[in-house]
């Protein structure tokens, strides 16, 4: 292409260009007068850049130096782009980009500029700054090498940096190695992928203080066709506290609404109790009026056993309903849980308040045991307070439906799909539309003072709620009352059982066990049992005394049996005394009531068996022998192991 070629190419060009030699104005294009508003070369050519700047720069930015900066950062690596300010013929200032790149011309400095106007950018950068700034939460937009290009105030207040420590600075820039590869890593993840996302983290704010932030990220594409990435950040700490705080107070309502219930059912209670332990004492009585008669003695001994179970079981009973450990939802029969519920409340129910049970439904749902518990007794115990006075029927049904559309149960809005439908319904006093309008509400009770906190269907509510299930209501004044829970049923995989093996007969032993129980009668009881067959027992109901047997020769005993809360050191802490002694050594734990005893935890500190008590004798042998069954290494396997690790315990005396 010929010279005339280039120059014509270079007048008609739309963008503007400038020859610049030794940092002089050498020539321009017909674009450079139009956009500087002059009518001919001359007025512009040997003038330097910076003579087409603001008068008045107090930050010299665009001052001859810098302009003379700029030049020779573009001379050393052949090109640079950069933002400058000019000033038009009439005096008005206008930003401009520049892309300056050198030209080779022997000894001179000859630079070629290609220059457009940004006002049109700048003026967007504006409305977008304050568009942000408006915004209360903290905002950031990011280019692709995730620099940030724009972000507000309330960013810089949060993280106590000054918006020039951030402009057009990576993370990397700005922030710890650590950190900054995290937040690179997910910004990376939604620039590649597009996809809107949301995480949560915890950052220290410009105070000092620790701060629970939720920040949403999203990526578009500007009018250059470049991405960007968008940043949006909640501060959601007090919301995450609030929420502690209300499920703090829940479970509170949950454990307050437990006791009213339970005063409800003490009196119920004691009479199940009574004639549980009248049976006990008079069979008692009768075996021994009847020693010398073997016969006649047996079956009084097992009537007394059989006592002693039932009370085993309205305990197991009480401590389900009124345990604090949240349970974890799990498959469940729910009909199980509701008889048992109604065999706890009939010996409360007055005489004139006739029980009908309907259970129709084997199914299951995922539920928590305890809080399903609560809602039968819940609404149990208010059908038949509203029948006190006049007695009536007090009616269970437990029948599986299926919802084929949402319209055939409007007021509930239930989806498709199979459910386990829990009705309890009375033949009380009923209740008026006002007073059903209000019965979920916390505290609101129909109930005379001192009858009741009101908090019971409130709390039934949250937990149907809370199980994905729904409640309905219908009563009329002096109708009666019918309330229906529906839960969503689970599937069943079709199981083939297999039959049980027989229970091996109990055999006679002659191993050694160390028995540890701060209660005389069971450990007495439970040493004459184990004697009974064929064990060698040494027992302490100080453990103290105990581990100081053990210690002073841990080779002396195959078997432990212990308390678990007893004074001076728990079950579980002379369970690791004794491990970290001899690993090897088989423990059994029983426990007549420890929250803080898991299955998890029992199996970390290598618990071989675990007992609520009261333990059945049979259980218990059944369970010794087990474990000896499958022990038949000699106990002397890690002799020299035990000896070391004695020794280092043992105080050593100087002769």
């Amino acid at each position: 292409m010929e010279q005339n070629q280039y120059k014509e190419l270079f007048n008609r060009s739309s963008n503007a260009i400038l020859v610049i030699i030794d940092d002089k104005f050498f020539d321009c294009n017909a674009a450079t007068l139009k956009l500087l508003g002059y009518s001919n070369k001359q007025e512009l050519l040997n003038k330097h850049p910076s003579d087409f700047s603001p008068e008045k720069q107090p930050d010299g930015r665009f001052s001859h130096e810098k302009a003379n900066d700029l030049f020779d950062i573009a001379y050393k690596k052949g090109s640079i782009r950069f933002e400058w300010d000019h000033k038009k013929a009439d005096g008005t200032i206008f930003p401009v980009e520049v892309l300056l790149t050198v030209i080779p011309n022997g000894s001179k400095k000859t630079f070629y500029a290609v220059w457009r106007d940004i006002s049109d950018k700048k003026w967007s950068e504006q409305i977008l700054n304050s568009i942000i700034n408006a915004i209360s939460d903290p905002i950031y937009v990011k280019d692709e090498t995730q620099k940030y290009i724009a972000l507000n105030d309330a960013l810089l207040n949060l993280v106590g940096l000054s918006k020039e420590d951030m402009m057009n600075k990576s993370i990397h820039d700005i922030f710890s190695h650590k950190r900054a590869k995290i937040i690179r890593d997910k910004d990376d993840t939604v620039f590649n992928s597009g996809i809107e996302h949301t995480n949560k983290g915890i950052i220290t704010d410009a105070k000092g203080h620790k701060r629970i932030i939720s920040t949403k990220k999203a990526v578009f594409t500007n009018e250059e066709n470049k991405k960007i990435l968008v940043g949006v950040i909640k501060d959601i700490t007090e919301q995450v506290e609030n929420y502690k705080e209300k499920e703090k107070l829940k479970n509170q309502l949950l454990q307050a609404q437990k006791m009213e219930a339970m005063g409800t059912l003490a009196g119920g209670i004691a009479h199940d109790f009574n004639n549980i332990l009248s049976g006990i004492f008079g069979y008692a009585q009768l075996a021994k009026n009847h020693v010398n008669d073997p016969e006649k003695a047996t079956i009084y001994i097992n009537e007394i056993i059989n006592g002693a179970n039932k009370a085993v079981e309205l305990v197991q009973q009480i401590l389900t309903f009124t345990r604090k450990s949240t349970q974890k939802k799990k498959p469940l029969r729910i009909y199980i849980v509701v008889k048992e519920a109604i065999k706890l409340l009939r010996a409360s129910i007055p005489v004139t308040i006739t029980i009908k049970e309907n259970i129709h439904s084997r199914a299951k749902v995922i539920a928590d045991p305890g809080k399903i518990h609560q809602v039968v007794m819940n609404l149990c115990t208010n059908a038949y307070q509203a029948m006190i006075d006049t007695g009536g029927i007090l009616s269970v049904e437990l029948k599986e439906i299926k919802i084929q559309n949402q319209r055939h149960t409007p007021r509930l809005n239930l989806m498709p799909g199979n459910y386990i439908r829990l009705e309890v319904k009375d033949t009380g006093q009923g209740m008026t539309r006002k007073t059903m309008n209000k019965i979920f509400e916390p505290y609101f009770t129909t109930k005379a003072a001192n009858n009741g906190t009101g908090i019971g269907l409130s709390v039934v509510h949250g937990i149907v709620e809370e199980h994905n299930g729904y409640i309905e209501v219908d009563s009329r004044k002096g109708q009666g009352t019918s309330f229906k829970v529906f839960f969503p049923i689970i599937q069943e995989k079709t199981v083939v059982e297999t039959a049980k093996p027989e229970k091996n007969i109990l055999s006679q032993g002659s191993e050694k066990i160390l028995l540890v129980d701060d209660n005389k009668n069971i450990l007495d009881t439970t040493k004459k049992i184990l004697e009974y067959h064929g064990y060698r027992v040494k027992s302490f109901s100080n453990v103290m005394d105990a581990f100081q047997v053990f210690k002073n020769n841990p080779l002396k005993f195959d078997l432990i049996i212990s308390d678990v809360t007893m004074p001076g050191m728990t079950g579980d802490i002379f369970s690791r005394k004794v491990l970290d002694l001899r690993p090897d050594t088989p423990i059994i734990l029983c426990s007549g009531f420890n929250e803080n005893i898991s299955e998890k935890k029992l199996q970390d500190i290598g618990i071989k068996k675990f007992f609520q008590k009261p333990v059945a004798s049979n259980e218990l042998i059944s369970e010794i022998q087990h474990i000896f069954s499958y022990n038949n290494e000699p106990a002397s396997k890690n002799i020299s192991e035990c000896f070391s690790r004695c020794n280092n315990l043992i105080p050593t005396h100087q002769h």
